[in-house]
C-alpha cells in the first residue's frame, strides 16, 4: 500500500523529513520555518510547531519518546513535544550559523548537530549542556550519522569539501 501526500502547494518546500519511531508518524521541516507532524497512514496533519526564524533544514525523531528535534537557518536546535506541540528545549549556537543536519544517539541522550561553520556539536538532551564541539576542517557539515553498533557512537560527518570524516568522541 503506497500513500502519496501532495501538500507542496499548501505548505511550500520540504527541507527535511524523519520518522517518529514510537508511532506510525513523521515530521517535516519546511522552508516556512515550521515543523509539521503527520500521520503516515492517513496523511493527516496532526500538529504544526512554530519557533524557528527562517527555514528548518533538519529534523529527527527521538527514538523512545514522542518528541522531535529540529534545526534551522536561525542557528537553533529545538526539541518538540509531539503530543502537545510545545517546545521542550532550545539549543543556541551563537556562532555556528545555520544548522544543516541532525542525528540522535541510540541511547537517546545526545543530539549531534552539523552546522554551516564546519563544526559538529554534541548536546545533552536532558541537561541542555554542550558536550563537545569538533572542528571538521571541511566546511559546512551537510550530513551527520551515528554508528548504532560497534564502535558505538562513532560519528560520520559529510562536508561541503566532498569528504566524509569519521570521529570517535569519548
Amino acid at each position: 500500500n503506497i500513500n502519496d501526500f501532495f501538500f507542496g502547494t499548501a505548505f511550500g518546500e520540504v527541507r527535511s523529513v524523519a520518522y517518529v519511531p514510537t508511532k506510525v508518524r513523521f515530521v517535516t521541516g519546511q522552508a516556512d520555518g515550521k515543523v509539521r507532524y503527520w500521520n503516515a497512514d492517513t496523511g493527516a496533519l496532526l500538529r504544526v510547531m512554530r519557533g524557528h526564524r527562517g527555514p528548518v533544514n533538519a529534523v529527527v525523531g527521538e527514538l523512545t519518546t514522542q518528541a522531535a528535534i529540529s534545526g534551522g537557518d536561525d542557528g537553533t536546535v529545538r526539541v518538540w513535544c509531539l503530543d502537545s506541540g510545545i517546545q521542550k528545549m532550545l539549543f543556541l549556537q551563537e556562532y555556528g550559523g545555520p544548522v544543516l543536519s541532525l542525528a540522535v544517539y541510540p541511547a537517546n541522550r545526545i543530539v549531534v548537530v552539523g552546522s554551516a561553520d564546519g563544526y559538529v556539536r554534541m548536546w545533552d538532551l536532558h541537561s541542555g549542556m554542550l558536550l563537545c564541539a569538533i572542528n571538521t576542517g571541511g566546511g559546512a557539515v551537510n550530513s551527520v550519522a551515528i554508528n548504532p553498533s560497534n564502535p558505538l557512537g562513532q560519528i560520520l560527518a559529510a562536508g561541503a569539501d566532498g569528504y566524509v570524516r569519521v570521529f570517535n568522541p569519548r
